[in-house]
């Protein structure tokens, strides 16, 4: 059973509290996250990052309430309204926490990002994904993305679930400090063409190394499926392909890895992080 908890706070409420139930389906259920554009995060440390980059949290849910007073102080500190307050049995905690130690589980409204929100400068650099399927991938791209101070992660792919636990939990904190946005191909390049954003993609056999490729100009990488790749429309649409060299009988590099790698080099040509506009 969940009870509501009456919290003394000069913080106005400005969101109906959502219910344990509502919940748990967001917990679970992609269309339903994008259909809402709710989701969960779980631990205070999270919290606090959500509440640091100003987005919306719409829900608590403690399982102790010696918690309470604790998620006060942290909105507080932040200057943030404090938002309904419930507490759970242990139980029912459990089922919204993938951590089973988590302390508070938070319902946060996702931002949305359109293309032409994104200010381009001499050195951008963005994350472009082509039908990726692993959380664990995309959480890992969207942590590196927030380490190099990359511009966007794009999808190409409208079902995209950013916020997806497995993702929210990989990226670590990183899905509230970066851009996240979905595109379609066709207006994805016509922008990059217009703004003057060089294509490259990631490719296994491709004869030029990331070595040799020049990011001293705004740099878009295209990353494609586990499996498949690039789909042969997007690739196509590449200035260049560039490869990660592998001794040979050896797999390819995991695309977080070939992501992580080529991102550093782009900084590395680029001097950073000597560069304070960066």
């Amino acid at each position: 059973m969940s009870v509501v908890l009456a919290v003394q706070s000069t913080s106005k409420v400005t969101h109906k509290g959502l219910s344990w139930a509502a919940a748990l389906v967001l917990a679970t259920k992609s269309a339903r996250r994008r259909a809402t554009g709710y989701f969960l995060v779980e631990r205070s440390e999270v919290l606090a990052q959500v509440l640091a980059a100003q987005w919306a949290v719409v829900q608590l849910f403690i399982a102790n309430e010696a918690v309470q007073q604790h998620i006060k102080k942290l909105c507080q500190l932040h200057k943030r309204p404090l938002p309904p307050l419930t507490l759970l049995s242990a139980k029912r905690m459990a089922r919204l926490c993938y951590r089973k130690t988590a302390d508070v589980v938070a319902v946060v409204q996702a931002r949305p990002y359109q293309l032409q929100e994104l200010s381009i400068r001499a050195h951008s650099f963005i994350f472009v994904l082509d039908a990726l399927e692993k959380p664990g991938n995309i959480g890992a791209i969207i942590r590196c993305a927030a380490a190099v101070r990359a511009d966007a992660v794009i999808s190409l792919s409208e079902t995209t679930d950013w916020f997806n636990p497995n993702i929210v939990r990989n990226s670590i904190g990183a899905c509230f400090q970066v851009p996240l946005i979905h595109c379609t191909p066709q207006p994805f390049f016509a922008w990059a063409k217009e703004v003057g954003i060089q294509c490259v993609s990631a490719e296994p056999h491709a004869q030029t190394t990331y070595w040799d490729a020049n990011f001293c100009q705004p740099t878009a990488l295209l990353l494609g499926n586990e499996h498949s790749g690039l789909r042969t429309s997007v690739a196509g649409a590449a200035l260049c392909a560039l490869s990660v060299p592998m001794q040979k009988g050896v797999d390819s590099l995991n695309v977080a890895d070939v992501a992580t790698l080529m991102a550093y080099e782009a900084r590395r040509q680029q001097a950073w992080p000597k560069r304070s506009s960066l």
